[in-house]
């Protein structure tokens, strides 16, 4: 999920090269279907919530907001990065499994499953403050300082404006056809990342086009915690750390946040 620090830039990056370019990353590896695969690179590990089922998750003045799901276990909460310490939570009714996160502005706006509902809370208090409607369901959340971008679990990403009313859709693509399955999502500059439910992938799409350009591989983060015997779910929370240039990556019920490169 993506929090209103600045203007994503959205323009199409005319060759993979130039996309890399923007981030300063070198490229390595190639998949089989042709397209790149580069593998995440462990910069630290830290303790995570192991009884958090993490459905969004953001970074934002220095502190993370975290998305869990499960009916009558959903709740929205601050964290403290460097030490998974929970700041503030706020639990959800029971009739709602929250999903994704986005921040904008001083709103923080959560997605819930299929209840058709964005719930709305002041982001210092937690404190709820309105919700708004949608139809489908609900799965990954960002925002762009523009416009929402929205995944339901199909190969379709929503753009709404801040009111939640749709604008488009657009269908994310690979060497294959469409790619199905889209979970959490974070905007990075010049690119949408996507998790893809039960795999080790994360989706790096050209919104411009609605291409994948190259696969995000993290399997290096299973190894880590099968090495330690730590036991995990899928994974899925993704936050950019802009001025660290890293990303910030978990899963559902992990008990170790990863800051990455790649």
């Amino acid at each position: 999920m993506t929090n209103q620090s600045g203007r994503i830039s959205r323009r199409r990056f005319l060759t993979l090269a130039g996309s890399a370019a923007v981030l300063g990353l070198p490229w390595r590896g190639h998949c089989a279907s042709g397209l790149p695969v580069r593998e995440v690179r462990i910069l630290s590990t830290h303790h995570h919530d192991p009884g958090a089922f993490t459905q969004g998750l953001l970074l934002a003045d220095g502190l993370l907001y975290e998305s869990t799901g499960g009916y009558g276990h959903s709740d929205v909460r601050k964290v403290e990065p460097q030490t998974g310490r929970v700041l503030l939570r706020h639990d959800l009714p029971k009739e709602y499994f929250g999903e994704g996160l986005a921040r904008v502005g001083k709103t923080l706006y959560q997605l819930t499953w299929r209840e058709g509902t964005a719930l709305l809370y002041d982001a210092e208090t937690l404190n709820p403050t309105g919700r708004l409607a949608y139809s489908g369901e609900g799965w990954g959340l960002a925002w762009d300082g523009q416009r929402f971008f929205m995944s339901d679990g199909s190969a379709h990403i929503t753009t709404r404006n801040r009111d939640f009313r749709k604008e488009a859709a657009t269908m994310v693509t690979g060497d294959h056809g469409p790619v199905d399955q889209l979970n959490e999502l974070e905007l990075i500059p010049g690119a949408l990342l996507a998790n893809v439910w039960q795999s080790w992938r994360v989706a790096y799409i050209d919104m411009k086009s609605g291409r994948v350009v190259l696969w995000l591989d993290l399997t290096p983060l299973r190894d880590d915690m099968e090495r330690r015997g730590e036991r995990y779910g899928v994974a899925n929370g993704l936050a950019w750390d802009g001025p660290g240039g890293r990303l910030l990556v978990t899963g559902k019920n992990w008990p170790t946040l990863y800051a990455v490169r790649f």
